[in-house]
């Protein structure tokens, strides 16, 4: 390499490692010394170099130690602009730590360089300890709650009536008392410094409590609690600030993104509440009320009615959510975008004074979060099973990733216009070769169902609403489900509630008025009829097992050792779970499988069959239909067959079986095909996907157990 291209290389070991290295050097025992590599050279070089060093299974990571005097730039990083034609000169820079250091750091003492520090410890360190505990009181249930809470439901039930009702202690409020030059007692906003006289407080907040730790029961016993407050409420006119009278409800309005979530809501009602003491009412589907009123310029019925309270189900992970949440619970001098901007986003870039400070001092007062750590429940076991191709599937393998760096030189040297969306379409089908083998090799002809277009979308960052920008975890418009809505003239995608006023109003998509209509999807081939059959059902064509893929003959090997426990096992993609049940079917292994285009009442059968101890044991699910609104707590295994480009969709999968209730440790296996796109580029975005996220809300801990088969 460095005889064709102007290159250096620069090595770098810590002074102790290099140290005893050298004190065990012996001419019988030559010493081995762990170095980080930096490469540096031409720009122009970086292509043939990122090409020379993945052909012998090398792939560059953000270096541990930065460059001061270079631009960084790294051609095994995914560059999204690249991918839609755009030039790129530099990669961003993810402040990162090295895990090596901080162990380091801890046995040895020396403190590691300031850069190399995790950034986003401290924000995760105010998320992860927003318990309030030394100011929460242990209430107890309404007499309608028929379930027993554990102490830290009964602490929540406290923050939350006293965020709703004004009643909190001066270390949880956004405001200090002071008296002003005329000796008169006024209150000054900690965060803005505005000055009042009288404080004005947020009445709500948020529960961020880990999933699975029983946030629901919790609102229910909230609800039940005030149900006298709420009469109140509704027998007293209207103060809202409006020309148009709104009428008053006594009711909680609770909004959830899908309707298994509002199942969910209604199955938590049954269990945990006395019958009659909770009337409800489910307002989804075809059958409610036509949620567009004409007569009132097109505003939502929901919209008429000025409600007791409004929770929203399922929570958000950035700076810029929290935004919105903010704005949501109207907190006062910070629920307009400029000031939470100014006071909160901008206080917490790299380099302020005192970063972070107005962010914790907002969460303290706000937000109550406890993880599973902090009252006492196992984590969860993760196994990665890293497996490699067979021989065959890697020459397969390898025809394709040449077949792709063609389509790549093309798009750069600008001999193909379709070169940007046939990169994307390979990376994603390489991604397809490691988990279904040579079932899914014929590059030029396979047409892509939902769950691929899904994944293309997920890759380029564009699998949201293109109204609400809510994710999309699932594409189909078979009747009775609930996923997005394709918009096949741009490959654009409305979520179900915002469908509605699509259609109505006929609008064009929002985002191709706006100009950014470039998904670089419009050449795909889409499958038009998904399956809409359960895998599970009528016969089935098994091939011999020398034609199935390696990591589905691991799958088959793992889930027999564990026949008697229930598993959930979870995939993007239908033809995956299509083979995956194929060689279940040929071991007489009896299961069940949910995917988006199966209809809501045919998963609500297989749910109730799969949490029953007599149902099968073995669940096959796609992770769109099995990220939000379920309770899978009787499930003690769970198998991950590809990494997520977004793994926050694994967290919410996961999250179904992590709950309060699970009696088991539960043990998740995920499967990594070694020198691929899984080992290399996922599981990079994955990282940089997760650091990202934890700079505004929240740290995951990832066990590196890793066994090979």
């Amino acid at each position: 390499m460095q005889a064709k291209h102007t290159v250096q290389l620069q090595a770098y070991t810590e002074p102790e490692t290099l140290k005893h290295a050298l004190a065990s050097y012996t001419l019988a025992n030559p010493a081995i010394v762990s170095v980080d590599l930096n490469i540096y050279g031409e720009r122009h070089d970086a292509t043939d170099v990122g090409r020379v060093l993945s052909s012998h299974g090398l792939f560059l990571q953000q270096p541990v130690h930065k460059p001061q005097s270079a631009t960084y730039y790294c051609p095994h990083f995914l560059h999204v602009q690249e991918v839609l034609g755009q030039s790129v000169t530099e990669t961003p820079w993810f402040e990162l730590c090295r895990p090596q250091q901080l162990l380091s750091e801890q046995q040895n003492g020396p403190r590691a360089p300031e850069h190399l520090v995790d950034a986003h410890a401290e924000p995760a360190s105010i998320f992860n300890s927003l318990s309030q505990h030394a100011y929460l009181h242990k209430r107890a249930a309404d007499k309608g709650i028929k379930t027993t809470l554990k102490d830290h439901q009964m602490e929540a039930i406290d923050f939350m009536l006293r965020r709703e009702t004004g009643a909190l202690p001066s270390d949880l409020m956004l405001w200090n008392e002071m008296e002003n030059e005329n000796g008169e007692i006024i209150y000054q906003h900690i965060i803005t410094g505005t000055r009042r006289a009288r404080p004005a407080e947020a009445q709500g907040g948020i529960l961020a409590d880990e999933m699975g730790l029983g946030k629901t029961i919790v609102t229910l016993s909230v609800i039940s609690s005030t149900l006298d407050g709420a009469l109140k409420f509704a027998s007293e006119q209207s103060t809202a600030n409006s020309t148009e009278e709104r009428r008053r409800s006594r009711a909680t309005l609770v909004i959830a993104p899908s309707s298994l979530l509002l199942d969910n809501w209604v199955d938590e009602i049954r269990n945990h509440t006395y019958p009659g003491y909770l009337s409800f009412q489910k307002y989804h589907g075809q059958g409610r009320q036509d949620d567009l009123n004409q007569s009132n310029r097109g505003r939502s019925v929901l919209g008429d009615i000025e409600w007791f309270r409004i929770v929203l189900d399922e929570g958000k992970n950035t700076l810029d959510d929290l935004g919105a949440l903010v704005a949501f619970l109207r907190v006062p001098l910070l629920e307009n975008a400029a000031s939470f901007q100014r006071f909160i986003i901008n206080q917490s870039k790299p380099g302020t004074r005192h970063r972070f400070k107005h962010l914790r001092t907002l969460l303290e007062s706000i937000c109550l979060r406890r993880t599973k750590e902090k009252i006492g429940l196992s984590d969860p076991v993760e196994h990665v099973r890293k497996l490699t191709l067979s021989p065959t599937e890697r020459k397969e393998y390898n025809d394709l990733l040449r077949r792709y760096e063609t389509l790549q030189n093309m798009g750069v040297s600008g001999h193909s216009k379709r070169g940007d969306t046939a990169k994307v379409q390979s990376f994603l089908r390489l991604r397809l070769f490691c988990n279904n083998g040579s079932f899914s090799s014929s590059l030029s002809n396979m047409r892509l169902g939902p769950d691929e277009l899904l994944s293309y979308l997920q890759q380029v960052d564009m699998a949201v609403c293109a109204y609400c920008d809510r994710t999309i975890y699932d594409i189909n418009d078979v009747p009775g489900t609930d996923g997005g809505h394709l918009l096949p003239e741009c490959s654009h995608l409305v979520c179900r509630d915002c469908l509605a006023q699509h259609r109505a109003q006929k609008r064009q998509c929002p985002r191709c008025t706006h100009g950014t209509n470039d998904t670089g999807a419009q050449d795909i081939l889409v499958e038009p009829n998904p399956l809409q059959a359960p895998l599970d059902s009528g016969p089935r064509m098994i091939m011999p097992a020398t034609r199935y893929p390696t990591k589905l003959l691991a799958f088959l090997e793992d889930i027999q050792q564990q026949t008697a426990q229930k598993s959930i096992t979870f995939s993007s993609w239908t033809k995956t779970l299509e083979l995956a049940g194929q060689l279940l079917h040929s071991k007489g292994i009896p299961f069940h499988c949910i995917h988006g285009a199966l209809p809501l009442y045919k998963r609500h059968q297989i749910l109730d069959n799969f949490q029953s101890p007599a149902g099968v044991n073995v669940l096959l699910m796609t992770l769109g239909t099995g990220a939000v609104g379920l309770n899978l707590a009787m499930a003690s295994r769970i198998y991950l067959l590809e990494p997520q480009w977004n793994p926050s969709v694994e967290q919410q999968a996961f999250g179904r079986a992590l709950r309060l209730g699970q009696t088991e440790q539960v043990i998740i296996t995920r499967y990594i095909m070694q020198d691929t796109v899984e080992d290399g580029n996922v599981l990079s975005r994955q990282n940089t996907k997760l650091q990202l996220a934890v700079g505004g809300f929240r740290k995951r801990k990832r066990d590196s157990n890793h066994y090979s088969g």
